[in-house]
């Protein structure tokens, strides 16, 4: 039966206007952004070169930040003008409100679509290395926290029915030097989250990544997953699916570390900064909803005085906090024993169902009332944050966030 988008339901979570500034951006405190699939030469709507200038100065309009992560398909095919178009908005002052004071920029599979995209690349950023070829991957330690960039080097889109895709993407070399620099993290950073940003999300992880449940195409490779798997410290910032941040899939932590999915750490979806997709099925009105050209957003990930880290999710085309009252909160210790966001699809997997997963822990899950797992079969979906998007203006009534959330916190405990 054709879904119906209802617009009548109530709000529990809103877009409220921004206000001051409650980020913590002293010189202590680390606050950083995220943004991604940025596609310069894209023209969906107003075009890359109207957008993400719009969207670097609100995001920046909230504070200095001491980087700023750029999650993949920079370039909408590749092409060395693509790159120059990007310098000119990234290196012109005017497009920022506060400074900024690095930029972590990474491939994705746009990027490697022309024939010489790794070189286009590496020359069209020599901008911010100081004159020198761009690197490809990167590790860097800001405020006491280690930052990893990997990029992805082909154009693939998933691994899901070709494994040579992945490896394709993320071929061993690659994956050892994750490994390298994952292993050096832990031990120059001891107790901090692991900041890794890479294109293609990890399998099994966030809205788009889990394909025996999800409608559409793939967004998602599993190459990465062994690797992650042994820290569960790890938060990985990964876009490509253009999936909103208002759907609460955009964010996933694990339910067990020997899992066979291998996914027992923190996965957050970046979104776009050129246009919003959901999966066919999810609203009536198609993969592209009217409007969806009109929506960009990002993220200000910021260290709390307790040592947590909080997410701050922002429409950045309107610049207007998305969920102001839910903030994502990833809680220390970052060992796994505080995660809190699994859901239904990790039912399996699930204390809940198959006993103690490591001594000591305590796993925190979300459960929707209506679906909760009996032992030995997996429920329905979580809900779902449906996007619908109300007007193509840019002057228009902001686009809402439906909300169908009721849920059960179970807290299990070994």
């Amino acid at each position: 039966m054709k879904r119906k988008l209802l617009l009548f339901l109530p709000l529990l979570w809103c877009f409220a206007f921004t206000a001051t500034n409650v980020l913590a951006q002293n010189e202590g405190r680390l606050a950083f952004g995220v943004i991604s699939d940025i596609h310069f030469e894209n023209n969906v709507g107003e075009g890359a070169m109207v957008k993400v200038p719009n969207a670097l100065k609100n995001l920046t309009s909230h504070g200095a930040l001491d980087a700023l992560a750029i999650v993949g398909d920079l370039a909408d095919s590749g092409t060395a003008g693509q790159y120059e178009m990007l310098t000119s908005v990234f290196t012109d002052a005017a497009n920022f409100t506060n400074p900024v004071g690095t930029f972590l920029f990474m491939m994705g599979n746009h990027d490697n679509k022309a024939a010489d995209g790794q070189q286009n690349y590496q020359q069209g950023l020599k901008a911010f290395n100081g004159g020198e070829d761009y690197p490809l991957h990167q590790y860097k330690v800001i405020k006491g926290y280690p930052f990893i960039t990997i990029s992805q080097m082909n154009s693939a889109s998933n691994d899901v029915s070709n494994a040579a895709n992945g490896t394709g993407a993320y071929p061993e070399e690659v994956v050892q030097q994750l490994d390298t620099w994952m292993a050096q993290a832990a031990a120059e950073c001891p107790g901090k989250p692991i900041f890794v940003f890479t294109h293609i999300p990890p399998r099994w992880s966030v809205y788009g990544s889990w394909v025996e449940y999800e409608t559409g195409n793939p967004w998602t490779m599993k190459v990465l997953n062994p690797v992650l798997n042994k820290y569960p410290q790890a938060v990985v910032f990964a876009g490509h699916s253009h999936y909103p941040l208002g759907d609460p899939r955009s964010i996933h932590q694990g339910a067990n570390p020997n899992s066979e999915r291998q996914n027992f750490y923190t996965v957050i979806n970046t979104a776009s900064t050129t246009y919003s997709e959901v999966n066919p099925g999810a609203v009536n009105a198609g993969i592209h909803p009217e409007g969806y050209a009109f929506v960009t957003e990002g993220m200000i990930v910021s260290e709390l005085p307790n040592g947590d880290i909080d997410i701050c999710r922002y429409d950045t085309y309107r610049n207007l906090e998305i969920g102001a009252e839910h903030h994502w909160v990833l809680k220390a210790p970052f060992d796994g024993s505080m995660f809190e966001y699994a859901d239904i699809r990790d039912a399996d997997d699930n204390p809940l169902n198959h006993g103690p997963h490591t001594a000591g822990h305590r796993q925190r899950v979300r459960i929707p009332l209506s679906h909760s797992p009996q032992p030995g079969r997996l429920g329905a979906l979580r809900e779902v944050h449906l996007l619908a998007v109300l007007s193509q203006h840019r002057h228009a009534r902001p686009h809402l966030l439906l909300h169908f959330e009721p849920h059960l916190q179970h807290e299990v405990r070994d």
